[in-house]
């Protein structure tokens, strides 16, 4: 009779917890012995049946399925106590499969593996270890990961386990085995001189396509000398203060982030001298902007004797971007096949003698330029160069700027390593290929530079762009590179813009 009446309240249990919760309640195998169907029926429809008549031992519970769930119903209760709660069985998840190393690298593994389908499926746990040692894991969503920070030569045991909602893993999957390594990033192709000038070799190399690759090593020599290197992540470079009449021998190698060199690639030769293809005086004028002012500095104006586009080279602007002005300067050696180039290299010299953005007791010159058609430069040397734009009818401008980070790190509001264009006059696209040819020779995402547009109001490429009509654009490198590459950077950004106009 116990046996009955235990059964009985289980039955009840069952019935009554469906009902209130509009589920399908499902009584499981073990709990179904000793009573008849009509038996069950005519309980679960009496309205007088009453809890208390079926009370049995404490250790007694029931066993139910709620929209598919299992829960254990404990039949022990007093009639002044309410119901107990419904306390859910889980089920621990499967063991994950198919876990395979997809590659390896410089100091990392690749994992994959097949997804879990539980529908209380938490996560993952990704255990490893090098041999001889213990291990390590860690917690992720996804069927695939990346774990960094290896030793490159040591065997790693590699395994996984599910996780769910209440927390209960599975056991881990079978292990697998990796080692990392690193691979000497391949040699460097199709190094070429360039051009050569006063004391000065430029040259040029294919990038390579290695992912980790962090720079490359020029190195250089001339006949009868030992070798000096420069380092640079671009694959351009200008070589200054050479000897002239001296033959020099040029190679270059790559180097990845885990600090492994390839080979050098094959020597090429150039010999600088005085005469080519630094311009000539005779095509060289130099004037003043601001003249009798303490603001007075330099104007070149370099003419090709060819007819062809006006185009205006500042630097200097801010008094403490030391690579635009330094970069300028050398600008202002060029030579060219059409057109006038004009430079202004040292355009704020009072703030770049005091290395700092505006000169002592001044305000921001690239805020002193026109923000309206109607209004005119705030000060006396925004109106020299605003002048000198109009006088010589400059058809492209570019600003030569500095950062103080990578635009490309969102922690900061930097504009470092950008090219800020006026959207007019179809400049976008070279302004574009000005930056895609930068960017053939960076390897890191974070250091590539971006395209972007509307240089700031108030300063001089937004003034001469929107107002004068001159496609202009502001060139801006991050400043946490060695000075010798952001010099370069500039450079190539000025050669890129005069090559894209036949003028160079």
């Amino acid at each position: 009779m116990q046996k009955v009446r235990t059964t009985l309240l289980r039955y009840w249990a069952a019935i009554m917890i469906g009902a209130l919760t509009w589920c399908t309640v499902l009584l499981l195998p073990q709990d179904a012995g000793g009573l008849s169907t009509s038996y069950l029926q005519a309980m679960a429809f009496d309205s007088s049946a009453q809890l208390s008549n079926f009370y049995s031992d404490p250790s007694d519970a029931v066993t139910i399925r709620v929209q598919g769930v299992p829960y254990t119903y404990n039949t022990s209760a007093s009639q002044s106590t309410p119901l107990p709660a419904l306390k859910p069985l889980t089920t621990k998840p499967a063991a994950p499969t198919g876990l395979k190393v997809v590659s390896t690298g410089s100091n990392r593994v690749e994992l994959s593996w097949q997804a879990n389908s539980e529908a209380d499926l938490k996560g993952y746990r990704v255990a490893y270890k090098p041999a001889g040692g213990t291990y390590q894991s860690f917690f992720t969503t996804s069927t695939k990961c990346t774990i960094t920070g290896l030793q490159n030569g040591i065997k790693y045991t590699l395994k996984v386990k599910a996780q769910n909602t209440s927390d209960e893993y599975s056991s881990y999957s079978s292990h697998v085995y990796a080692t990392p390594k690193s691979t000497p990033p391949s040699t460097p192709s199709g190094l070429k001189v360039t051009s050569i000038g006063n004391g000065r070799i430029d040259v040029a190399w294919n990038p390579n396509k290695g992912s980790d690759l962090k720079q490359y090593r020029l190195a250089y020599k001339p006949e009868g000398g030992s070798y000096k290197s420069v380092f640079t992540s671009g694959t351009s470079y200008s070589l200054t203060g050479l000897t002239n009449g001296k033959k020099y021998t040029l190679k270059v190698k790559a180097i990845n982030e885990a600090g492994e060199e390839s080979n050098y690639c094959s020597f090429v030769y150039a010999t600088p001298t005085g005469s080519s293809p630094a311009p000539s005086k005779a095509n060289v004028k130099v004037e003043t902007l601001a003249a009798g002012t303490k603001y007075a500095t330099p104007l070149y104006v370099i003419s090709s004797g060819q007819p062809g586009p006006v185009v205006m080279v500042v630097g200097g602007v801010h008094g403490n971007e030391e690579a635009g002005y330094s970069a300028a300067r050398k600008i202002t050696e060029y030579k060219i096949n059409r057109g006038t180039l004009i430079v202004i290299p040292e355009a704020n010299k009072l703030a770049i003698e005091a290395n700092r953005r505006a000169a002592p007791g001044e305000s921001d010159l690239n805020r002193a330029f026109p923000q309206s058609s109607s209004q005119n430069p705030k000060n006396v040397l925004s109106r020299a160069i605003y002048s000198a734009i109009k006088d010589y009818k400059v058809d492209w401008l570019i600003d030569l700027h500095e950062g103080y980070d990578y635009y490309k790190n969102s922690s900061t509001d930097s504009v470092g390593q950008t090219l800020i264009y006026y959207p007019a006059n179809s400049t976008k696209t070279t302004a574009q290929a000005i930056v895609d040819d930068l960017n053939k020779g960076i390897s890191s995402s974070l250091k590539k530079f971006s395209l972007l547009r509307y240089p700031v109001k108030g300063s001089l490429a937004r003034a001469a762009g929107e107002y004068l009509g001159v496609h202009t654009m502001i060139f801006e490198t991050c400043d946490n590179p060695s000075l010798s590459i952001r010099v370069n950077y500039h450079t190539q950004a000025v050669n890129k813009l005069l090559s894209s106009l036949n003028m160079r």
